[in-house]
């Protein structure tokens, strides 16, 4: 054991700049590995942002086409307003309309309504269920009673 211990020794006190110059290339190589792959990482990742970002362009910009048309189509209640914008919460694009007395907000895409109020509510548009108390009146999901509180509801959902 003795001898195979000095015969690397007589090895490396011969060799041994070979041996630190092996060490300074495998140490560089080690350090340009790790930078391209932080670079890699880096591209990459610019490219999933990159992606991100024109497919929210694209829906927005969507959402702007279908907004304009169905304006355009109401022009004849003139007393009433619309607004659009694209959710980038709920991924779609959503119609606030205003005409006094009622105001909703629907997906444009899904023509869904998403919140709705009307300060002259239309007893047609609630559920009625027998129970024992008596007569149960079940508004609308989407529907809300105070105006306040709607435009809570439509500041988030038009902020998202």
């Amino acid at each position: 054991m003795k001898k195979v211990i000095q015969r690397i020794w007589s090895f490396l006190k011969w060799h041994k700049e070979a041996i630190l110059l092996i060490a300074a290339i495998l140490a560089i190589a080690g350090f340009i590995i790790t930078d391209i792959r932080g670079i890699l990482k880096d591209y990459l990742e610019l490219q999933v942002e990159k992606k991100e970002i024109d497919f929210l362009f694209s829906m927005k910009q969507k959402c702007r086409e279908e907004g304009k048309k169905i304006i355009e189509q109401q022009e004849e209640k003139i007393l009433c307003s619309y607004e659009y914008t694209y959710n980038s919460k709920l991924h779609t694009c959503l119609l606030y309309y205003n005409c006094g007395a009622e105001k909703w907000v629907k997906d444009i895409f899904t023509n869904e309504e998403l919140i709705s109020y009307n300060s002259v509510f239309d007893e047609t548009s609630v559920d009625i269920i027998p129970s024992e108390e008596g007569l149960i009146k079940i508004l609308p999901p989407h529907f809300i009673s105070y105006p306040w509180e709607f435009d809570v509801e439509k500041k988030k959902l038009f902020n998202q």
